[in-house]
């Protein structure tokens, strides 16, 4: 896994860079390309289903958003009330996934090509990288305009909305 991609002012890629058993620089019409843009639908499948997806929204802030409620706040709490149609039955799905996936020979085992006994390691290391930021802040760090990404302004359009909706709510109460 891991690459460096390269594009040019057209977005369009003109060289990739990886690691397989040595290292290769290559560039579209090489031999070697396909097997390149392999490594990188490998890699970025594998990093969005893992890390961005399991690790962050499930572990990370499903389970930390779902406990925080529950431990903190009171049953009678607006908030806790407010944010039970988003958390219904997560720590559930969170536990079956988990289950599922990093038991010894679980999903993660069978799907990523990962050593085993690196798997736990590579999870600790991505937790260490995650940070609660807002849909904007994320959006400034990514550093592509919006009109240039349209996942990005589905992104901030959605984001818009929720915000609109939790805000009206806390200022309720």
């Amino acid at each position: 896994y891991g690459f460096k991609m390269y594009f040019n002012a057209n977005r369009e890629p003109i060289q990739i860079e990886y690691h397989h058993g040595e290292h290769h620089v290559v560039k579209p019409g090489d031999p070697k390309w396909e097997e390149a843009k392999f490594v990188v639908r490998s890699s970025t499948i594998t990093e969005i289903t893992a890390i961005d997806h399991l690790l962050y929204s499930h572990l990370t802030v499903s389970n930390g958003g779902t406990r925080a409620a529950t431990e903190v706040l009171g049953v009678e709490h607006q908030l806790r009330r407010f944010l039970k149609p988003f958390t219904f039955r997560a720590n559930k799905i969170n536990d079956q996934a988990s289950r599922a996936l990093f038991i010894r020979g679980g999903l993660v085992d069978r799907t990523f090509a990962f050593d085993p006994e690196i798997v736990g390691e590579y999870f600790d290391d991505m937790s260490k990288n995650f940070k609660y930021r807002t849909v904007p802040e994320f959006i400034k760090e990514v550093g592509i305009p919006l009109e240039k990404s349209t996942t990005l302004t589905d992104m901030k359009n959605f984001w818009d909305v929720m915000h609109t909706y939790a805000q009206e709510f806390v200022d309720l109460y």
